[in-house]
């Protein structure tokens, strides 16, 4: 039987031959999902279920086509394009009939829904939360009672009295204020929320408490980790200012005992300067031990996130009893599971900044050494800002030591939500330099390093946004699969039809490096986010609902 194959051609002048899985026999029939129109009428752009789209014509095509997964059948190939014939019939429409996955489970569940509720479990599937009974009440009350809470506040005080009340609880009394005040501020955090924040928070199996909530919030939908850590800086580094004048007011009268202390105070930062590693590592384990001692769990918590900002992990840990370890919860790793981590890291670290930037590099547009010193030194910047920290931490008797420990306490759960997030994603939010102007660029990968896994720089997806100087923020959601590659461009309004009109010359760029690509320009509707972004990352299925259980 006839084969028809490099689909992918309409689009560039690659002439290369493709994979298969985009080659089509004739007479073959296939489901796809309509994604767009043509130039002409009866020209569409067509979708399969494994995400690769390419236009088509259809024949003898009467009005428009129907919304949802459909049936065409094979007829040839023309002028760069398949020509198809529409098979009458919602494939989905037909497959639902026949067999409604959801209600089945539901029923093995003895589980009672309405069918609004429905596509809350189908998010539960896109983000990998199983599907078992407990997690499906608790899903659906969640989002429930999160949209009356938005509709009414006033039904969050309803549930805390009822709580109280069943717990048998005096309302008036501290235990009672107790309940009342956390869960108050947990609702209050709850109202905040999108349902696609919900599930990104469930799916990290975080602790939907108001501290959380709170620092997801600021770590992943307002300000940069890298400005929020700057800006902690600014602020301990203008209280050591005032600190100082303030002495400095003090002494003016004794002007022989302020040059001695000054010169005192000068040879103490010389002393410690050229103290040996070894000696400032001691410092900090003992500081971490005089915090410790307090038996405070804030002060231990302030700790064990300390210890695990430090490079030398293991190193530290030595030096801590088995019992001050079981304390803070943490072991030394043993020297296998160091260096396969190790090793994991690096050839993460390795494919995130080379495969991206290799096609751009190669055409000059972009100055990839740059981007990565620009990334290196920002990272840094951040470690050394938590370094000096740490190390102002060891003078119990330093004007700014309250401030810091208040400092640290504050910022302690962003620390930690960006730790857990970072288990199942790669994400970078920094500054960065293009063309002398300073742009906010956010890059998100799932990588689910958490499990083990690397990125395959022959099969990813990047999404990323960039704050431009004249078209606002620009967002990018760029998807890699050996040599085909597919960019969906987001902007406002006024800047479409400009990008869309120049994405050609890209295309021609692109497709001469050998790339199969398409790219498509879109009207932005949201503000990118690690929650708006997460269902670009499914598998794309539009065929059947995968239930696991």
């Amino acid at each position: 039987m006839p084969s028809i194959s490099n689909i992918n051609n309409v689009y560039s002048n690659n002439t290369k031959k493709i994979s298969s899985k985009i080659s089509f026999e004739i007479d073959q029939i296939f489901a796809a999902k309509v994604v767009g129109e043509g130039v002409s009428p009866e020209e569409v752009i067509l979708k399969l279920m494994d995400g690769w789209q390419f236009k088509a014509s259809i024949e003898d095509l009467k009005g428009n086509l129907p919304n949802g997964l459909l049936n065409f059948k094979v007829l040839g190939f023309e002028e760069g394009k398949l020509i198809l014939k529409f098979l009458e019939g919602n494939l989905v429409e037909g497959q639902q009939k026949e067999q409604n996955p959801i209600e089945e489970l539901l029923l093995k569940e003895n589980i009672k829904l309405n069918k609004e509720d429905y596509v809350l479990l189908e998010k539960m599937i896109k983000h990998n939360i199983p599907l078992t009974k407990d997690n499906i009440l608790k899903v659906v009350n969640l989002s429930n009672f999160m949209g009356k809470l938005k509709n009414n506040p006033q039904e969050g005080d309803s549930f805390i009295q009822n709580y109280i009340k069943g717990k048998g609880i005096d309302l008036q009394s501290a235990k009672g204020q107790e309940i009342n005040n956390v869960l108050k501020g947990l609702f209050n955090e709850l109202q905040t929320l999108t349902e696609e924040d919900l599930f990104i928070l469930l799916e990290n199996n975080v602790e939907l408490t108001e501290e959380n909530v709170k620092a997801f919030k600021e770590v992943f939908k307002e300000s940069s980790v890298y400005n929020k850590v700057n800006n902690i800086d600014k602020e301990l580094n203008k209280s050591s200012i005032d600190n100082k004048q303030i002495i400095t007011e003090k002494n003016t009268s004794n002007g022989d005992t302020l040059v001695k202390e000054n010169l005192q105070s000068t040879e103490m930062e010389s002393a410690i300067n050229n103290k040996s590693e070894n000696v400032v590592k001691n410092e900090l384990i003992s500081t971490f031990k005089t915090l410790m001692a307090t038996g405070k769990e804030e002060n231990i918590s302030i700790v064990r996130d300390l210890i695990l900002e430090e490079k030398d992990i293991n190193g530290i840990l030595k030096n801590f009893t088995k019992e001050e370890q079981e304390m803070l919860g943490l072991k030394p790793k043993t020297e296998d599971t160091e260096a396969t981590e190790q090793s994991l890291t690096a050839e993460t670290t390795k494919n995130i900044k080379t495969k991206p930037m290799e096609v751009l590099a190669n055409k000059g547009q972009v100055d990839s050494s740059s981007v990565k010193e620009q990334i290196n030194s920002k990272t840094n910047e951040i470690k050394d800002i938590v370094k000096n920290l740490i190390d102002t931490l060891k003078d119990t008797n330093n004007s700014s030591y309250d401030k810091i420990i208040g400092t640290l306490k504050n910022n302690i759960n962003n620390f930690k939500m960006f730790n857990t997030i970072s288990n199942e994603y790669y994400y970078l939010d920094l500054p960065l330099n293009f063309k002398e102007n300073e742009c906010d660029c956010k890059i998100i990968i799932k990588d689910e390093r958490g499990k083990g896994k690397k990125i395959d720089s022959s099969n990813v997806k990047i999404a990323t946004s960039i704050s431009t100087a004249n078209m606002d923020i620009v967002d990018a959601y760029i998807t890699l699969k050996n040599s085909n590659m597919e960019i969906n461009i987001k902007t406002i309004k006024e800047w479409v039809n400009l990008l869309d009109k120049g994405k050609n010359k890209l295309i021609e760029d692109m497709s001469s490096i050998g790339y199969n690509i398409f790219i498509k320009v879109e009207e932005k509707a949201e503000i990118f986010n690690i929650s708006n972004c997460r269902e670009f990352f499914n598998d794309n299925n539009l065929n059947a609902i995968d239930i696991k259980a």
